[in-house]
């Protein structure tokens, strides 16, 4: 886990999106950057700016927990611009009907999937959620979550059925189903659930 605080700077890694960002805290540049999340009042203010790859953070960043609120609203807005066009893609290219996608805050998993009650349509496909911490995922673990998430739109249970599916479509499930065990112990200190040891 990440030390809990911002400052000086640390680099966060968004592997979906191609790179990193540097995580800054201090005075506000207003060239180049947006003030994206406002969060607070009075001395108890705080501004996510984002830069080209800067996301800079000013006003009260001693306040961790506002820190987090911003950092958190920020990541959200961009797993619910990434996350759905990237499950979608890895549904066409495994012979799944692209399913809806949302992004949540889900406290202590990565994802879950339901579908309708009825036979699987193409009217509707199903449902996946993944928590939008799963934007800060290495990309093969994040695409063997998708995977697993867009199995259970066959199967709904964790069966040998629904493995020999899941092995077909990620070999390595079980070494990485322990890397997404380890990746939700490991995320940075702004991105735990708040009711997580150590949040």
């Amino acid at each position: 886990m990440s030390s809990p605080a911002p400052t000086p700077e640390e680099t966060v890694p968004f592997p979906l999106s191609g790179g990193e960002t540097l995580l800054a805290a201090g005075r506000r540049q207003s060239r180049g950057a947006a003030a994206v999340v406002r969060l607070g009042a009075g001395s108890r203010r705080l501004v996510l700016l984002e830069g080209r790859e800067t996301l800079r953070l000013f006003g009260a960043v001693g306040d961790l927990a506002l820190c987090a609120g911003a950092l958190g609203r920020w990541c959200r807005g961009e797993a619910a611009r990434l996350l759905p066009p990237h499950v979608r893609e890895l549904a066409l290219a495994h012979g799944f009907l692209p399913p809806r996608v949302s992004v949540r805050d889900q406290r202590s998993r990565w994802g879950s999937c339901s579908r309708p009650s009825a036979a699987v349509t193409a009217a509707q496909p199903g449902h996946i959620h993944l928590n939008w911490r799963a934007l800060l995922l290495e990309r093969p673990l994040l695409d063997h979550l998708c995977r697993h998430e867009l199995c259970h739109l066959r199967r709904m249970d964790h069966s040998a059925a629904y493995r020999a599916e899941l092995a077909r479509l990620s070999p390595d499930w079980a070494m990485l189903e322990r890397g997404l065990s380890r990746a939700w112990r490991e995320l940075p200190w702004w991105a735990l659930p708040p009711d997580s040891p150590g949040a």
